[in-house]
């Protein structure tokens, strides 16, 4: 892609950042941002701000030429069954800057393709989809982030980083700015250099640990828990982020069995569509008496340790145990 600090066919340029990952749409607008740099950067939001606001910032002039950057949060109203806000497609789909851009943002994994003006104002603006990007996806898309900043790291740090990076697009951006200004003589950053500056992020653990509390693998969620351990993370942190996880899988297994659908669940529980699909793979697998057994269960150990009754280590590590013995006493009843 061509640089934009080159100023070249900047006439006129719109953008739509959408999809189901907010960090990630963040860090495609920071690099738009740090392409074109603007001389001016306003950012309005479609529920907040009022439709005239907008339209006035589009149209008024500078005594002295500047280029803008205007930024539209929760442009709903490009998506279908979505309030509009008070903001007019036909008005919208007319609107340009005569040297600057204008961006539209919404958290939505696509725009509403049967609207006349929606199909319009797609083809003359760049399309950034940002979706929830996978875990198997994730080594490329750090390399490349890597790459992006010119940063130098050994081979043993870049692996290590992936296994710890955990999956806001955002969080590691920022991160690897952080690495940069270490290694501003294009120093090559050791593994003990990349550990020393990384944030870990507990709620990835959280995800993998849940993950393999539902897939009966009690050796790695053993591994798990003894990593968070190794942070200074207390037995009760642990377990009330996991209980946390197990509720929320429990609540859509719930919605599931009333009938409802993937968006559906997203608007009741107020999150993301992507985060619904993703836990409905552990939540098809149990019944809601299952998840609700096991969030008993982890309710009893938090008040156990919590009362003394056992030791804060002891106590999680025989909860991991019963897991291991459960998953062999099944594997020895279907022999």
């Amino acid at each position: 892609m061509t640089s934009l600090s080159k100023h070249e066919n900047m006439e006129g340029m719109i953008a739509i950042i959408y999809g189901d990952d907010p960090s990630r749409m963040q860090y495609k607008l920071d690099h738009l941002r740090n392409e074109f740099k603007p001389d001016v950067y306003l950012r309005l939001d479609a529920t907040k701000d009022e439709p005239r606001d907008f339209y006035a910032e589009t149209v008024s002039v500078s005594l002295f030429p500047e280029r803008k950057m205007i930024v539209l949060a929760n442009a709903d109203f490009l998506s279908a069954n979505e309030q509009s806000h008070g903001y007019d497609l036909d008005k919208i789909a007319d609107l340009d800057l005569d040297d600057g851009w204008i961006v539209y943002m919404l958290e939505k994994p696509k725009l509403d393709g049967r609207k006349k003006k929606v199909k319009e104002l797609s083809k003359k603006a760049r399309m950034i989809e940002c979706k929830l990007p996978e875990e198997k996806n994730m080594p490329a898309l750090v390399r490349s982030m890597i790459k992006e900043k010119n940063l130098k790291m050994s081979e043993e740090a870049i692996r290590w980083y992936i296994a710890h990076a955990g999956m806001k697009t955002a969080k590691i951006s920022m991160e690897l700015d952080k690495f940069s200004i270490f290694a501003l003589d294009g120093k090559e950053l050791s593994l003990e250099d990349v550990m020393a500056m990384t944030t870990l992020e507990p709620l990835e653990n959280v995800f993998k640990m849940t993950d393999a509390l539902f897939n009966r693998q009690g050796l790695k969620l053993l591994a798990l828990y003894r990593n968070f351990r190794f942070t200074g993370m207390e037995p009760v942190a642990i377990c009330a982020l996991l209980a946390s996880q197990v509720r929320f899988v429990y609540q859509v297994r719930v919605l599931m069995d009333l009938g409802m659908d993937q968006n559906q669940i997203a608007k009741e529980l107020n999150v993301s569509s992507g985060r619904v699909y993703n836990t409905k793979k552990n939540a098809s697998r149990f019944s809601a008496n299952e998840l609700l057994s096991t969030l008993n269960d982890l309710s009893s150990l938090d008040q156990a340790i919590k009362g003394g009754m056992v030791d804060k280590d002891e106590g999680f590590e025989n909860f991991i145990f019963e897991i291991i013995k459960s998953n062999s006493a099944s594997l020895n009843d279907t022999h």
